[in-house]
């Protein structure tokens, strides 16, 4: 069968692409803002105005805390709450399984939290490697792509964040998609997303495919 590249590698996030926890995810931002007496920010200016490094944005608004006390915080809420995998991600993972590619979770959370979610909804065979606490998603996607000897044109990267979608276009990963859900499915966060590089932006991981046509990975 011919193709045009050959990509065998499917880069995902974490939060907000494969599981539902941007409410938990703000919830603990806007605790750190409150403990020091501060207006929180709103969902969606939060979600625009985060990049690495992510420090940057809680000092532009005051926050004082180090990076590893709001790291602290963040693991805190993350450990205590149950996380419902989005529907379209079982199906997903089994379609991008029965094509043939390698999977890896590669995400700023921790791999303790990653790996427990994927355990309890048995997912985690899915899954070649977990990347955790994958701030700098540039770094991260070139050291992965280096390790699994794979090159950008190889590579389909998923993620909700502006940040997933810069860090791919920075490492050479053109067919990069921005997914948007929930409160994140505002025309300001899509155009956010375009403007970063997205090939494209789309509701469900399921539409990646109508967008991928045509690619057919290698066997290993």
């Amino acid at each position: 069968m011919s193709s045009f590249l050959v990509p065998s590698t499917l880069f995902l996030d974490f939060d907000g692409t494969l599981v539902e926890s941007q409410k938990t995810i703000y919830h603990a931002v806007c605790h750190i803002f409150k403990q020091e007496g501060l207006q929180p920010p709103l969902f969606e200016e939060y979600y625009l105005e985060l990049r690495h490094p992510f420090i940057d944005f809680y000092r532009s608004r005051g926050v004082k805390a180090s990076e590893a006390e709001i790291s602290k915080i963040f693991d805190h809420f993350m450990s205590i709450h149950w996380y419902d995998t989005f529907a379209d991600v079982a199906p997903f993972l089994q379609s991008a399984h029965f094509k043939d590619y390698t999977i890896v979770a590669i995400s700023g959370n921790s791999v303790e939290t990653i790996e427990r979610v994927f355990q309890e909804h048995m997912i985690r065979p899915y899954f070649h490697s977990i990347i955790g606490r994958a701030y700098d998603k540039e770094s991260a996607f070139r050291q992965m792509m280096s390790r699994l000897n794979v090159s950008p044109d190889q590579v389909v990267a998923i993620g909700d964040w502006i940040s997933d979608v810069e860090g791919a276009k920075a490492s050479g990963i053109e067919r990069s998609y921005g997914i948007l859900r929930g409160r994140a499915q505002t025309s300001s966060i899509w155009r956010a997303m375009k403007q970063a590089g997205a090939r494209a932006v789309v509701g469900t991981l399921g539409d990646v495919w109508n967008y991928e046509k045509g690619y057919v990975c290698l066997s290993r």
